[in-house]
């Protein structure tokens, strides 16, 4: 969350009393159920993350009618991810991190089944038979498939959370304090504020966007340890925005230079299509086996 001013000590007492009732009672002890909200990854990553670019301030501050974003949220009984980074990190360092997050298991899926069927479908072996080149044939098959595989995989490395959403139906429902709670109305930003110990306490999962200013923040400090403290066995995800960033490049240029090498002629169609079928899911598992 990490909000642009500091939480006075009335509004950090009520989030710490909020949290230790949580743990004490296994509930959480909202006045206002309505508060406890939440959005999707597909509204947090529309636009290239522009929801990301900055805080509309913290605690006694109101933002003006067209930063409201309140109306992107919906109640809630139990929150999937609670996202806690700061916001003085670099949006398009979280940009980079939420969309390996949610999108890059599917966009390897998809673009290896897409390689593999199209490598075997769309070519017409009978007719490079016919014409007596059975390199064409092997070229064919090993450039064909590669190529849409990897088009896929960037395509639904950058969709999948539209995809997900607009299609599919499928959706966790993410915490952003700049969306959940409500920007222009004072008296409701406040309640959402000192909430903030209950919600932590209903969510399954925090995601920690770490960057260097993370731990600088008091707002991360509190919200990593009101969640260990409501829910001493929930899960906490923490994910380097500068890791996801590095990687997210690395595969670009990997996969670009494969690309490249598949205009060479003299590139066995065997080393192709191994090249395909392990350059795409190694990098990434990199960021996950870290």
């Amino acid at each position: 969350m990490a909000t642009s001013c500091l939480p006075s000590r009335r509004t950090l007492g009520a989030m710490v009393r909020t949290a230790s009732q949580a743990r004490e009672s296994g509930s959480i002890p909202l006045g206002d159920p309505t508060l406890l909200r939440g959005t999707t990854p597909a509204v947090l990553l529309e636009g290239f993350g522009r929801r990301l670019r900055g805080s509309v301030g913290g605690s006694g501050s109101v933002a003006d009618a067209g930063n409201d974003e309140y109306a992107k949220s919906f109640p809630l009984t139990e929150l999937d991810i609670f996202l806690s980074h700061s916001w003085h990190a670099f949006w398009l360092w979280k940009y980079a991190l939420l969309v390996v997050h949610f999108n890059l298991k599917p966009a390897c899926i998809v673009s290896i089944a897409v390689g593999l069927v199209l490598s075997f479908v769309y070519h017409d072996p009978s007719a490079a038979i016919k014409d007596g080149d059975q390199r064409c044939f092997g070229r064919d098959i090993a450039t064909t498939g590669p190529f849409f595989g990897l088009s896929s995989f960037f395509a639904v490395l950058f969709s999948w959370h539209f995809i997900s959403s607009r299609f599919i139906g499928m959706n966790e429902t993410v915490f952003l304090d700049k969306v959940c709670i409500h920007q222009t109305d004072l008296r409701r930003k406040e309640q959402g504020i000192k909430a903030i110990g209950s919600i932590l306490a209903s969510a399954k999962v925090m995601l920690v966007a770490w960057d260097p200013t993370y731990f600088e923040r008091l707002w991360c400090v509190y919200e990593l340890s009101a969640f260990k403290f409501a829910k001493p066995a929930g899960r906490i995800s923490i994910r380097s925005m500068h890791l996801s960033f590095l990687m997210g490049g690395l595969v670009f240029v990997i996969n670009a230079t494969y690309v490249l090498l598949l205009i060479k002629e003299d590139m066995p169609a065997l080393l192709q299509a191994v090249c395909f079928l392990f350059l795409i899911p190694f990098s990434p598992a990199i960021f996950y086996m870290r």
